[in-house]
């Protein structure tokens, strides 16, 4: 496809480009695929062991519908209680850090 192309209609690093750019799609599309399946498989697997943890899939759902294709650019961590709290907590200070340095 490149020699039909290149430089008869396009220039060899836009042909590049744009192959890439396609190449990094279908990564996406196909991690994002393997999520969903991991996903169901962990839901299936609740499901069976009863009713723990619902919320939490429920919330991590709603989660990929909104971001969609764009999930899988994040990493979705569990985790609740202290640890999760003090994170919090670090994250706000650094926050608050940078805001008011940016008032000085």
């Amino acid at each position: 496809m490149r020699f039909e192309l290149v430089p008869k209609t396009i220039n060899e690093e836009t042909f590049w480009r744009n192959y890439f750019y396609r190449v990094g799609l279908i990564r996406q599309s196909t991690e994002l695929s393997s999520l969903e399946r991991e996903g169901v498989d962990a839901a299936n697997k609740t499901t069976a062991d009863g009713d723990k943890g619902t919320k939490e899939e429920d919330w991590e759902k709603e989660l990929r519908e909104e971001l969609g294709e764009e999930l899988g650019e994040y990493e979705v961590v569990g985790g609740a209680g202290k640890d999760n709290e003090k994170w919090e907590e670090e994250i706000q200070n650094m926050i608050d850090d940078e805001d008011s340095g940016d008032l000085r």
